[in-house]
């Protein structure tokens, strides 16, 4: 991987994770009940935008014929795994901290 150098894969890897785990989380703490519905339901309309938009960059490179190299699609599946993997952290932490504060 010559184009993404290993510092690239950490910075696009924890500023997605923590990007997603925010939007779940501040999503699941918006939402007064129902925290552990609305923690699967966010967490899993995150993951679908980010496996969507890998769709989409696919069916693009496909039918423009562009030609995305390793690093590109190194970069993109990067992306999505990061945000999925956000997406259920965040909604773990915030599904846990919604529990614990109604048990107090």
């Amino acid at each position: 991987m010559n184009g993404m150098p290993i510092s690239g894969t950490y910075i696009i890897l924890v500023t997605r994770i923590v990007a997603a785990a925010a939007l779940v989380s501040v999503m699941v703490y918006l939402v007064p009940r129902y925290h552990k519905r609305v923690a699967i339901v966010v967490a899993s309309l995150v993951s679908a935008a980010a496996v969507g938009f890998l769709g989409f960059v696919v069916f693009q490179a496909g039918s423009a014929d562009l030609n995305i190299g390793l690093d590109g699609w190194y970069r993109h599946i990067l992306d999505m795994l990061s945000i999925i993997l956000g997406a259920i952290f965040g909604a773990w932490m915030a599904y846990g901290n919604q529990k614990r504060r109604a048990h107090a």
